[in-house]
């Protein structure tokens, strides 16, 4: 069809150039372009006869390419929209790449906060920790902490294996933050009504730091220090966190022991 069209504009050309007598300038033009017009219609024809379209595999290309892309947008489209229903703000390669300011920004919370983790030393051992929690218990927070019971030495030892650490250090490093813990409980009973305090003795596969909006979910793997471990953040009130709430509470109700019951006992 395109060749057709040139070809008959050649003609009109050749044919304003012969039969007007305009002067021998503008004749000389008309039939150049006529010429020219016609030449490409045919060289075009011929070259589709032979060896196809010129243009088709360019077309062709064109349309591949917009196709893969508009595949791509779509896969995009549809991770982000999950990630958004399940509620994941961001990945993090290791822990450390969260601010330390930034876990314990959690803590400002006016419902509820869940600590679950083996040691939680990133808390305990932050100089705004208590006060956080005291500015909390003013504003209605109520805070449940759940540590791993550092008497439990086979378990201790089976996870400082995992992770090339010394068990002494690691039970330490537990029995420290759970001694600030307790003591801390027991000096004032407006504390103990307002913050949960438990230990498990199970092996620890993640942790949790939950404040009303935001949460920090890692992972205890193999052959990984847990502040190296693989870290999600999550918005609490969407799916995933929903999920790992239910799951900690399960575990915080069901397979935890009080860790003030638990220090009376071996008094």
């Amino acid at each position: 069809m395109i060749q057709i069209i040139i070809f008959l504009i050649g003609l009109v050309n050749i044919f304003i150039g012969l039969r007007f007598k305009i002067n021998t300038v503008n004749n000389s033009i008309f039939l150049a372009i006529g010429i020219t017009f016609i030449s490409t219609a045919l060289l075009t024809f011929v070259q589709h006869r032979l060896a196809g379209d010129p243009f088709k595999g360019v077309l062709t290309k064109i349309r591949t390419s917009t196709d893969e892309l508009s595949e791509k947008l779509i896969s995009t489209v549809d991770i982000l929209e999950t990630g958004d229903r399940l509620g994941i703000r961001s990945f993090h390669d290791n822990r450390q790449e969260i601010a330390k300011e930034e876990w314990i920004d959690l803590l400002d919370s006016e419902e509820s906060v869940y600590l679950f983790g083996m040691a939680l030393h990133q808390y305990t051992d932050h100089p705004d920790f208590f006060k956080k929690i005291l500015k909390g218990i003013r504003l209605g927070c109520k805070y449940k902490i759940l540590l791993l019971d550092p008497s439990n030495t086979d378990i201790i030892r089976m996870r400082a294996r995992d992770e090339h650490t010394d068990p002494t250090h690691l039970q330490n490093r537990i029995k420290t933050s759970l001694d600030k813990l307790t003591s801390w409980l027991n000096a004032d009973a407006t504390r103990q009504a307002n913050v949960e305090v438990k230990v498990f003795n199970h092996y620890p596969t993640f942790t949790i730091s939950k404040g009303d909006n935001d949460m920090i979910l890692s992972f205890y793997i193999f052959d990984t220090e847990g502040n190296r471990a693989p870290t999600m953040r999550l918005q609490a009130d969407r799916v995933l966190g929903h999920k790992i709430n239910r799951i900690f509470l399960d575990i915080f109700e069901k397979d935890s022991v009080s860790a003030l019951q638990k220090d009376r006992e071996t008094v």
